[in-house]
């Protein structure tokens, strides 16, 4: 059975992605401050204040996978405080993309879809983004910082609605 460790462990797509996981993974969640208790899932806290912090984590959590759901995705809050969004949306990513790439776990990183403008009807890969306010932009230097440092990253530019706490 695979183990994967998602990181932002108290977030809604942490917490419905370790639900929808549970059957078929064995999963550890990891959170910064507030723990969460949910039946046959493990959860761990971070602190997630340094590279060696996180790589000590994943070491002792041992995954076959890291699901990075660590984001302030509060748009308004962004534009507020953009210093806090680009360490939490940025550097906290970096330092998870370097800790998996010197353990040789591969990262799944989670974005977000508002990285473009609107002005083209369908996106790809390919298209080039747009970001519009700081939570877009922050998003968008995570994506080209993480697949920089770690080759093993898969991108996932996401919305998504789910039930909450």
């Amino acid at each position: 059975m695979k183990h994967i460790c998602i990181l932002g462990g108290s977030s809604l797509l942490a917490l419905n992605g370790a639900m929808a996981l549970r059957p078929s993974c064995r999963v550890t969640l990891v959170c910064h401050n507030k723990l969460v208790h949910l039946r046959h899932i493990t959860t761990v806290k971070c602190k997630f204040n340094s590279q060696q912090e996180i790589t000590d984590c994943l070491s002792s959590i041992v995954p076959d996978y890291v699901l990075n759901c660590i984001a302030i995705t509060d748009v308004d809050l962004c534009e507020k405080s953009p210093i806090e969004a680009y360490h939490v949306n940025t550097k906290i990513a970096m330092a998870i993309a370097a800790s998996c790439s010197n353990l040789n776990i591969p990262l799944i990183q989670i974005s977000t879809d508002q990285l473009f403008n609107g002005e083209i009807q369908l996106s790809s890969e390919e298209s080039q983004v747009g970001p519009l306010n700081v939570y877009a932009k922050t998003k968008c230097l995570a994506e080209m910082f993480v697949l920089e440092r770690n080759s093993s990253t898969l991108v996932a530019r996401t919305n998504f609605f789910c039930w909450g706490t």
